[in-house]
């Protein structure tokens, strides 16, 4: 994705927009972040991500991951977004607060490098179907189970025990 493509996909009367485009235009251009679409292809986004160490946040309103290298600030980033959608005069929210409400709030999910086979979503977070093939893929992996079986998992032709 561009970064054109991203901009489109923000409101630009958002209190919080130059913030966010500066923070991810620096970050894209030092490859620091990858950001791509969220669609039916996300299992092999997440994956790929992973491949390059780039670990997965991906947001839900925005229908977006971005591939990072550390999570924390484009978590925090994404949550000040979101948050002052709701008007500019809304109580300052630091940044360790940022990045865990942007997960209780159920504003999206991720991964960490320093758990890579876990996803940390909060309970607030309604999967669509495409985070729900995550989701399975890696409640499958934790199975000790033949490839074939896993692969009946995800297709939806055998069910996890």
């Amino acid at each position: 994705m561009t970064f054109d493509e991203f901009l489109e996909k923000l409101d630009k009367n958002n209190h919080y927009y130059g913030d966010i485009v500066r923070s991810f235009q620096r970050d894209l251009e030092r490859k620091w972040v990858v950001i791509e679409k969220k669609g039916q292809d996300l299992v092999e986004v997440v994956q790929r991500c992973k491949d390059a160490q780039r670990f997965p946040v991906v947001d839900k309103k925005l229908g977006l991951v971005f591939g990072c290298d550390s999570h924390a600030v484009p978590r925090q980033q994404l949550f000040r977004y979101h948050y002052y959608a709701g008007g500019k005069e809304r109580p300052y929210v630091d940044a360790d607060e940022s990045a865990d409400r942007y997960i209780s709030e159920g504003h999206g999910w991720f991964i960490s490098r320093m758990r890579p086979r876990i996803v940390v979503a909060g309970i607030k977070y309604r999967p669509d179907q495409f985070d729900k093939d995550v989701f399975i893929s890696y409640q499958v992996e934790q199975q000790d189970l033949t490839r074939d079986e896993k692969l009946a998992i995800i297709r939806g032709e055998r069910r996890l025990r």
